[in-house]
């Protein structure tokens, strides 16, 4: 990181103190004070400058959000307004992994998103979507693995990659395997050498990614993802999607991953919660920073409760993995 002012940066953070953001027209950041739980706009922090072009969508200064259960419902309704998903719960598991994914470094684990379906079928607007929501979102199809690796461990970006079914046969094919296999927990890295000393680097890879693909991405990336089968539209979609909505809604959620910097959910409880339901170590791994933000005092309890609706959408995906799992012993054992 750059201490002087020579060299336009931008610092990074911890997520707890400051966010680069927009704001009348400037880039600056909003530096948040824990004690009054308020935010100030500062166009500078010391020697550090903002960075004027950033790759992903900024919020602006940081808006009040309410509650947690009220982001959520406007969450759920921004991705209910442009995508048409097979189950109405599948709504409510997007809100929660929208929202986890501002605080993702809380945990050790973070599932991938994949959104399988033919052409039209609405799955570059899911990915699309959830991109406008995103915490330092990149979105494309030509993004490299290099520039993967190095913005990942740089400013903890989240990915979101369409047409996903063409990384196997891509000449970084390689480098995108071990982004996807290293990248869903804390801790994966990814080591390439350094030529002009010949000294190991490692690139943190994890961070949220979604992928969109016309092709089942069978092995190492549904297993780590919570898969979306998409179909045609039912339903009339705008066309586009209202970035203005968007806007706000990243500044609301910026003010949302402040706050809950040093939440208090009860972790072991809950994991122990989701060990008493299934098996599966993985499932939990993907589904346990989903549950967590959903159990915050502002959520309503009961049967049709987000946290409750989660915890039986991991059973059905568990049960869903099983079946296929004996399908497949039992066309081997034929």
């Amino acid at each position: 990181m750059a201490t002087t002012t020579e060299k336009v940066t931008y610092s990074a953070g911890n997520g707890i103190t400051n966010e680069l953001v927009e704001h009348g027209g400037k880039k600056g950041f909003a530096v948040f004070n824990p004690t009054s739980g308020s935010c100030t706009f500062t166009e500078n922090l010391g020697s550090v400058l903002p960075m004027q072009d950033v790759p992903w969508l900024s919020p602006e200064m940081p808006i009040d959000y309410g509650d947690a259960y009220q982001l959520f419902k406007e969450v759920r309704s921004f991705i209910f307004d442009n995508v048409e998903l097979p189950s109405n719960d599948d709504y409510d598991v997007l809100a929660a992994w929208v929202m986890a994914g501002y605080r993702f470094m809380e945990f050790e684990s973070f599932s991938y998103i994949c959104a399988i379906g033919p052409p039209n079928s609405g799955k570059t607007r899911l990915i699309k979507t959830l991109w406008q929501l995103s915490y330092r979102g990149l979105f494309g199809a030509g993004l490299t693995a290099s520039a993967m690796f190095r913005a990942i461990n740089r400013d903890h970006v989240s990915i979101y990659l369409d047409q996903a079914e063409h990384l196997a046969n891509s000449k970084d094919s390689a480098d995108y395997i071990a982004l996807v296999d290293n990248g869903y927990q804390k801790g994966g890295k990814k080591f390439l050498t350094n030529t002009d000393t010949g000294e190991y680097q490692g690139f943190d890879l994890y961070s949220p990614k979604a992928f969109a693909s016309t092709k089942t991405l069978e092995g190492t990336v549904e297993s780590r993802a919570i898969r979306f089968n998409m179909q045609a539209r039912t339903r009339k979609i705008s066309i586009k999607i209202d970035k203005v909505r968007a806007t706000a809604l990243r500044s609301k959620l910026i003010l949302y991953k402040f706050k809950c910097a040093e939440a208090n959910e009860d972790t072991e409880e809950a994991e122990a919660k989701l060990m008493s339901l299934i098996e599966d170590g993985r499932l939990i791994e993907l589904f346990l920073p989903l549950y967590l933000v959903t159990l915050y005092s502002s959520f309503p309890s009961g049967a049709s409760a987000p946290s409750e609706l989660i915890l039986q959408y991991m059973k059905s995906m568990n049960e869903s993995r099983r079946n296929a799992e004996q399908v497949t012993i039992e066309a081997q054992n034929y």
